[in-house]
């Protein structure tokens, strides 16, 4: 029933009021516009339920989760920028490039050493 169809018949019959301040309502209104009561028409239909999603497995962060040889080339592709940025950061006279290369270094290390420590590990629990 669209509202239309609806303002169409409650024009036929009496407008119900609201019990607290009178105020007349529409049928389907749960609260009244002027005092806020909640009014006595039943609720509206619950609103359809959508299906539910399939549960996502989480999965850790891809230090974590890739293969350990996937971790160890990332650490020696950070090393290799770390290097890199040095070599440009020589050529500049403000040292900025040469900080970025001073931050990259330390986290190429730690993410080499993550990577063969995984796949110790993983080498370990095979034996």
């Amino acid at each position: 029933m669209t509202d239309q169809e609806a303002d169409d018949r409650m024009r036929d019959k009496p407008n119900p009021r609201c019990a607290a301040c009178g105020t007349p309502y529409r049928a389907g209104d749960r609260f009244c516009a002027h005092c806020g009561t909640v009014l006595p028409e039943g609720a509206p239909p619950p609103p359809p339920t959508a299906p539910a999603e399939p549960q996502r497995e989480e999965r850790p962060a891809w230090v974590l989760g890739a293969r350990p040889a996937t971790v160890i080339g990332g650490g020696i592709a950070l090393l290799l920028l770390a290097a890199l940025l040095l070599a440009i950061g020589q050529l500049d006279d403000t040292g900025t490039i040469v900080m970025l290369s001073i931050c990259t270094a330390p986290l190429g290390l730690l993410t080499l050493l993550i990577g063969i420590a995984r796949y110790l590990a993983g080498a370990a629990r095979r034996e």
